[in-house]
């Protein structure tokens, strides 16, 4: 299970669509239950702005440190985790930035490597996270990673925008579309490239203060059922492109 339900149902089907070839059957199944699980998710990210006091119960609850970058999804290879901690890594030690941790908020995917995280001073693995923590999760972030090599849409980006929070993602597949001004776009396969995007976020006040504004617009733009039917149709394209 994913770090919330909606998302489960989206990366589940966007595996067997990239697996399978009966589009229009996993059509169907999908447009009968994503629809349904990320308008009962959204109703978690609306709780945006958080209070200090739940953002410190958030903090005890998951062992967080008091400023961290954050990634959310599945740990499986297509997220890029490998990449992400060595960027982090590259950036904390070329900053000093000790007191900034890496939380990577999801539970253990497909493929899973320890050796990604392995020996990564800073990083925390919560494991699943409850929909009811998830905006605080996002609000209480410097910043989301998102720098996936492959996504149908990538749903983390805009919920992270809806928090205020600043988001890196990649320059490749569904993510600049989804980002549009709002995000630093990156080159994925390059950790030299996300180490400055780490830095730049995290050094820029003025930046910063453009992106969260930008990101609040670019999220206005999508409801969850437009958002939701616009990842139908990459998932449907990887369907039908795609056989058992």
């Amino acid at each position: 299970m994913i770090i919330n339900q909606g998302r489960s149902v989206a990366d589940y089907f966007e595996t067997v669509a990239s697996s399978c070839g009966d589009g229009k059957q996993a059509a169907n199944w999908v447009s009968q239950n994503v629809l349904r699980e990320l308008k009962e998710r959204s109703i978690a990210i609306e709780q945006f702005p958080i209070g200090a006091d739940v953002l410190a119960a958030l903090r005890a609850r998951y062992s967080l440190p008091k400023r961290y970058l954050l990634f959310v999804g599945t740990l499986q290879p297509r997220k890029n985790i490998a990449r992400i901690v060595q960027a982090y890594r590259r950036w904390r030690v070329a900053q000093g930035k000790t007191d900034v941790g890496l939380v990577l908020a999801g539970p253990q995917g497909w493929l899973y490597d320890a050796s990604w995280t392995a020996g990564a001073e800073g990083v925390v693995l919560t494991g699943y996270v409850d929909d009811a923590d998830v905006a605080a999760l996002y609000s209480g972030a410097e910043a989301l990673l998102f720098p996936s090599l492959h996504e149908g849409f990538g749903f983390p980006v805009l919920e992270a925008m809806r928090c205020g929070t600043p988001v890196i993602t990649s320059a490749t597949s569904s993510l600049p579309e989804v980002a549009g001004p709002a995000a630093l776009l990156v080159n994925p396969r390059d950790v030299g490239a996300i180490a400055v995007g780490i830095e730049q976020i995290m050094s820029d006040s003025a930046l910063r203060d453009n992106l969260i504004a930008r990101g609040f617009a670019q999220a206005g733009r999508f409801t969850w059922r437009r958002a939701a039917e616009q990842a139908l149709e990459a998932m449907e394209m990887a369907a039908h492109s795609s056989s058992c």
